[in-house]
């Protein structure tokens, strides 16, 4: 099974700051452009969009190059999903794609926009509003599925990490008929196991990215400010992960709580009131 790991060593942290301070620099024109949610891996990082991710960026410490790729079905002129500083190579040297371009960047965002549902339209909604959110997309060793958002709430005793699923309310494993239970209860009782098997990793992988985000350069505005008054040796983790839906207008909510209140009843049930969330937009 593979082990719950995040984080940059201070050789990567390193190097991207120096990429951060050459000329012409991507880590530079991506890091300094706020309509990306950035994300820490071990040892590499995501840049989200509209719910997906624009870029994998990859730093390769020996050839002092940062690789980097984006899914070939959002790209504009070119089959290829490897980058490096920012370019994509492909065929011909008069078509490639530079995500330092805006004007490539604004085709590859557009393509991206096509695969966002409701669901990612929804979560991109939560990153805009909260500036606690630590993760997005985050793989949880043992199971398939993805949790949508990790976030550092302040307590009377520190931060603590709670773990997001979100769900549009049209989604359908949020209904069971008659005494049927909804899926998405079996889906967060897995996650409530992974997180009590895996908390001592969780906190460890959490405090690295939290200390990595307070050292990058570039790295500004409201999200660093509320990471510099985070304690890292008070950091927590919530185990009951919760249930936040997403992608509702006002009516459509009323709707949905007045003809599925037996649902929203089996939901509140099996995971508490405390942890399932309609109407809430922080975090």
């Amino acid at each position: 099974m593979t082990s719950f790991q995040r984080g940059l060593t201070d050789p990567v942290v390193k190097f991207l700051n120096d990429e951060y301070q050459a000329s012409d620099s991507f880590w530079r024109s991506l890091i300094d452009d706020n309509r990306f949610f950035l994300a820490i891996r071990n040892n590499y990082l995501n840049a989200y969009r509209h719910g997906c991710s624009f870029v994998k960026i990859d730093p390769n410490l020996n050839s002092k190059e940062l690789k980097c790729s984006t899914a070939s079905k959002y790209l504009v002129k070119s089959g290829s999903v490897v980058s490096i500083n920012g370019l994509i190579p492909c065929d011909s040297l008069e078509m490639y794609e530079d995500l330092r371009s805006e004007n490539d960047r604004q085709g590859i965002l557009r393509n991206m926009q096509k695969y966002a549902g409701p669901e990612a339209i929804g979560v991109t909604e939560l990153l805009k509003k909260n500036i606690n959110v630590v993760d997005v997309e985050v793989a949880i060793p043992g199971e398939k599925t993805r949790v949508d958002l990790v976030a550092a709430q302040k307590t009377d005793l520190g931060h603590e990490l709670v773990f997001y699923e979100a769900k549009t309310i049209f989604d359908s494993r949020v209904r069971a008929s008659g005494e049927g239970i909804p899926e998405v209860i079996g889906q967060m009782e897995k996650y409530a196991h992974a997180l009590k098997a895996n908390e001592g990793l969780i906190l460890d992988s959490y405090r690295t990215v939290i200390s990595n985000f307070r050292m990058l350069k570039g790295f500004t505005g409201d999200r660093l400010d509320f990471f510099e008054n985070i304690d890292v040796d008070k950091l927590s983790l919530c185990l009951q992960p919760k249930l936040i839906f997403v992608g509702y207008t006002a009516a459509s909510k009323k709707d949905w709580l007045e003809s599925n209140a037996l649902h929203h009843e089996k939901l509140i049930g099996a995971l508490g009131k405390e942890s399932v969330f309609i109407g809430r937009k922080t975090l």
